[in-house]
């Protein structure tokens, strides 16, 4: 048996004997067993669960009971124990009752469990059942006490019933699952009682303190039950909860008018009762009026916090996207005087950092970004989440003459672009920024709002292809977008009517002086637009579920044109761009297998072409993808090389033999010193991982000459050669190796 078990059966079977055993044992045996339920709450108390919190409402408690204790030890021993007049004895009682109910009141699970309204209605309820005492009780027995005894029975009355309603309150909000809690409830109803059958009998008899010691073995039976049996679990009050309350707290508030009409047919003199239903109704209007205000009060909360739910956003505070426009058209109907700036910034991979690190940093990034964006607003300016991982800053700007919109864009990309240390781990995001402006001097030019929104958001999308990933809005970026989503539309009938066509720009080798390789590049030959360069159409197809059909289009007329080439001996290396959604395609390495087998062609003669930042969407299966395509014995390279910030890491992490070297860098050698010294470290870098160094966007002689000095293995560019068609380029590559400029650098030239 557990301890509680045996605590409650020790306790009735001394209760038992209590009744059993002559009255004058009453008084040893009472104190007793009154004295072993003290100590048994006071080495394991544990009022509603034991923590720490509650350490002062098992003390409030302890002592509560300690006083009740000795006043029925004294009112058992004196001689007139029978007599219902007030004596100095039941003082302790009210005091007893008052530590009980703060012991009570300061009850916490997680939070403070009972508040202002389960107090005033737990009071409202308890006036009413020492009105009904009143009136059905004690009224039969008016001259068998004084005024202070009847007051202080009506007293003990209310307040056990007072105690009672914070149990129920406690019971509904914390659950009936808790023995501790219907325990501690039992052992208030039970002295209840008692005070109660005290009244009917008008005198203390044994059985009035056989249940008050019953009493006293529930509470040391509640504090023998471990802590974990009332552990808090918060939950919302359960189904019915507000009903039951509004109930009973109606019936006490039409008690007083019940009791009234029930003294008038009763044919009570108004002497007797007018005086008491007039304090009592003053009280109840006075409780009642508290209630109705505090659940005013909380109304009006609750409708302040729901109007800023309805304007804020809350994982990222910031204005939402509707109150950003109604404070954006404020803004715009107020001002007269300088410039308006827009901007958009698109947070992009940011489902990969949900995905990678858990939805809680990536609640805690997006309240970083919120507040980062709130560093670039004044009293004049805006900031707000226009929804998923998109924000806008509004920006009114009184000196238009210095404005410098690009620089501006640069500076808010920047901080978005800052890595946040959450949980010890770095965690870094890319961003793009698309902005626009416009002055706001004379009303009638002025756009609407939504319009300038709606610009900015257009040149967030030219963002994406460009380096720094920012853009200001220009109006042929609105040409470019509608012809974007009508390609979009037009896409899948080109891929079926053969629309599409493969391109084919040659890689120089800078030692052998001579066409080593090619890459493939897709363009659209529109039947009414012309050809259209991938530029205008991939930003958008990588976005539908038409990607992996391009792909396999280019990989099969990639490995076509290079079978029939390899015939006609002329055997070059063939490289392929694979997109981010390419890389987590799990069907992409069977694709290539096919190809391979279908052509003939000899694997190490493929190359796929990665940026960095596709390989950054979901790491672990790009990785995996790209070690399949290794494992099946095609080539890696990393394209655009410098423009991400993991460069190093990826050079380490994937299994690549050529690195291709961004034209960023490489356009802008031969006049700026620091991209130069890249370039460099970036072949020196390639030759000690060995693997071969491609530098891309060679536009004059000049950067060749240059290249090829730091000893650079590779290169491609308009000044060698411009994409050309399957049908042109063994002639090109003919020319060019005929053509090629200057001599490869021995090592002894070099040195």
């Amino acid at each position: 048996m557990t301890r509680w078990g045996w605590v409650l059966v020790g306790g009735t079977v001394a209760t038992i004997a209590y009744l059993i055993v002559p009255t004058a044992a009453h008084y040893p045996l009472f104190g007793a067993t009154g004295v072993a339920c003290l100590a048994v709450f006071a080495s394991s108390g544990r009022l509603f669960g034991g923590t720490h919190r509650n350490e002062l409402s098992w003390r409030l408690t302890l002592a509560a009971l300690t006083l009740w204790s000795i006043g029925d030890l004294a009112t058992t021993h004196v001689a007139d124990a029978s007599s219902t007049d007030a004596s100095l004895i039941d003082a302790i009682y009210p005091v007893g009752y008052l530590l009980l109910a703060v012991a009570l009141l300061r009850t916490q699970g997680p939070t403070r469990l009972l508040g202002f309204d389960e107090i005033i209605e737990s009071t409202i309820v308890a006036v009413a059942a020492g009105l009904v005492t009143w009136a059905f009780v004690l009224s039969n027995h008016a001259g068998d006490a004084s005024e202070a005894g009847t007051a202080l029975r009506l007293f003990y009355v209310s307040a056990d019933v007072f105690l009672l309603c914070l149990l129920a309150h406690l019971t509904w909000t914390r659950g009936f699952n808790s023995p501790i809690l219907r325990t501690i409830s039992a052992a208030i109803g039970v002295i209840a009682i008692a005070d109660i059958v005290s009244f009917f009998i008008a005198s203390e008899e044994p059985l009035v303190y056989a249940m008050r010691l019953f009493a006293y073995v529930l509470f040391a039976t509640a504090s023998a039950f471990t802590p974990a049996a009332n552990s808090y679990v918060p939950h919302p009050p359960r189904s019915g909860y507000i009903d039951w309350r509004l109930v009973g707290f109606t019936i006490a508030t039409l008690l007083t008018p019940i009791v009234m009409a029930t003294e008038i047919a009763r044919g009570t003199p108004l002497g007797r009762w007018g005086w008491v239903i007039v304090g009592i109704s003053v009280v109840s209007i006075l409780l009642v009026s508290a209630r109705v205000a505090s659940f005013l009060l909380v109304q009006q909360r609750q409708a302040t916090r729901l109007s800023r739910q309805a304007r804020i956003d809350a994982g990222t505070r910031l204005w939402n996207r509707q109150h950003l426009l109604s404070r954006f058209r404020h803004l715009l109907a107020t001002i007269r005087v300088g410039t308006v700036s827009v901007s958009v910034i698109a947070i992009d991979g940011f489902d990969q950092i949900n995905e990678t690190f858990g939805y809680s940093v990536g609640d805690v990034l997006l309240r970083d970004l919120g507040r980062r964006m709130r560093d670039f607003t004044d009293s004049h300016s805006l900031a707000g989440h226009l929804g998923g991982y998109q924000f806008a800053i509004i920006q009114h700007h009184r000196d238009a003459h210095s404005l410098r919109l690009d620089e501006i864009a640069g500076a808010i990309a920047m901080a978005a672009n800052q890595t946040v240390v959450i949980n010890d781990v770095g965690v870094h995001v890319e961003s793009r920024v698309g902005m626009t402006a416009c002055p706001v001097d004379d009303p009638a030019l002025v756009p609407e709002a939504e319009t300038l929104l709606q610009r900015a958001h257009v040149a967030a999308a030219a963002a994406r292809l460009r380096q720094p990933r920012y853009a200001v809005y220009e109006p042929s970026m609105d040409g470019d977008r509608a012809l974007q989503m009508r390609l979009m539309g037009e896409f899948e009938n080109a891929l079926a009517t053969g629309q599409l066509r493969v391109h084919y720009q040659p890689r120089v080798d800078l030692h052998l002086n001579r066409v080593t390789g090619v890459e493939a590049l897709v363009r659209w030959q529109h039947p009414r637009d012309g050809l259209i360069a991938p530029g205008v159409f991939l930003p958008i197809i990588e976005q539908t579920g038409l990607l992996p059909q391009l792909t396999a289009f280019v990989i099969d007329s990639a490995l076509e044109r290079s079978a029939q080439w390899r015939s006609e001996g002329m055997d070059l290396d063939v490289g392929i761009n694979l997109a981010a959604r390419n890389l987590v395609d799990a069907n992409l390495p069977e694709a290539v297998r096919k190809a391979i087998r279908r052509h003939r062609v000899p694997p190490d003669r493929i190359e796929f072409e990665v940026t960095e930042s596709s390989a950054l969407t979901d790491t672990e299966r790009a990785l995996n993808t790209l070690l399949t395509l290794r494992g099946i014995g095609a080539s890696l390279s990393i394209d655009d090389y410098g423009t991400g910030y993991s460069s190093l890491d990826y050079l380490r992490t994937l299994p690549v033999q050529r690195v291709k070297i961004d034209r960023s860098l490489v356009g802008t050698m031969t006049r700026a010193r620091a991209d130069a010294a890249i370039v460099g470290s970036t072949v020196e870098l390639a030759r000690l991982l060995g693997v071969k160094a491609v530098a891309e966007g060679v536009e004059d002689s000049a950067t060749l000459q240059a290249l090829r000095i730091v000893g650079c293995d590779e290169a491609q560019g308009f000044y060698l050669a411009k994409p050309v068609s399957a049908e042109d380029l063994p002639g090109v590559v003919r020319a060019l190796n005929d053509w090629i400029p200057g001599t490869a650098i021995t090592d002894d030239a070099q040195a």
